[in-house]
């Protein structure tokens, strides 16, 4: 899961675009505003299953985009 804090009307095309660039499949996004502002909001974003390096590769990609101020948090899980 990713934990992103974004900022821009098309951030989630920005933020999907990443994940399509590098070949990562995304299962589910939720989206919550912010706390304490309305103009942020916060994407919680599970991926399906994905090589080590694409998922790196995304991360970095993330962390260069204008519309992303921040990628929190990066947590692998594995399972069925």
């Amino acid at each position: 899961a990713l934990l992103l804090t974004v900022r821009d009307d098309d951030h989630l095309a920005q933020v999907a675009t990443a994940f399509a660039e590098q070949g990562v499949s995304i299962e589910t996004v939720r989206q919550q505003v912010a706390a304490g502002s309305g103009e942020r909001a916060k994407l919680i974003v599970v991926t399906h299953r994905a090589p080590d390096a694409a998922l790196t590769a995304t991360v970095d990609a993330l962390a260069g985009l204008d519309s992303v101020d921040d990628v929190a948090s990066v947590m692998r899980v594995e399972g069925d």
